[in-house]
């Protein structure tokens, strides 16, 4: 059967949209290829901003029963620094606002680097930590936020902490 020209490309924008969000769900490129990284197949897409800043969130479903009330996401940020001090300046920005929340704590199990921040806030009536890594590279400030519950089900902890340490491992230094 011959489909008629409108329906036929309805048919290949629609297979062109399937494509392109299951590409989003595996391999990502930010910053017109310049910042590339892959996330597990279970993160589920659900924030995207062009520009500059550019931004990707993931949320990482967690299975608890806690999960279902809290929004444990990942979060990869792009934005033209130029050089190093529009870097620091926009990284004291970012540090300065995660200040601002509401039960803001530095993590007292793992120590800040220049570069990472390990810190717990409030959000929704429940406890979170957060943990944020930053770098500079060529003119562009990358900021990595990983944010889930403080407490629940250890090995989906480990699981989730081990994709936000993947995708840093992949993100330019």
């Amino acid at each position: 059967m011959i489909l008629p020209r409108r329906t036929h490309l309805a048919v290949l924008a629609s297979i062109g949209l399937l494509i392109q969000a299951s590409a989003i769900a595996g391999d990502i490129t930010m910053a017109n290829g310049a910042v590339r990284f892959s996330v597990p197949d279970s993160w589920v897409p659900i924030m995207q901003t062009q520009g500059d800043p550019e931004t990707q969130v993931f949320q990482v479903p967690d299975p608890s029963p806690a999960g279902a009330k809290t929004l444990s996401r990942v979060t990869v940020s792009v934005k033209q620094a130029g050089n190093m001090a529009g870097y620091q300046s926009w990284m004291g920005q970012q540090t300065a606002r995660a200040r601002q929340l509401t039960g803001y704590a530095p993590d007292a199990h793992r120590a800040a680097t220049p570069n990472d921040y390990f810190y717990t806030a409030q959000e929704t009536g429940a406890q979170f930590t957060y943990h944020e890594r930053y770098a500079f590279s060529g003119s562009l400030a990358i900021q990595l936020r990983c944010v889930r519950p403080a407490t629940g089900d250890a090995r989906w902890q480990a699981s989730f902490d081990a994709g936000c340490d993947d995708v840093a491992s992949h993100l330019p230094q």
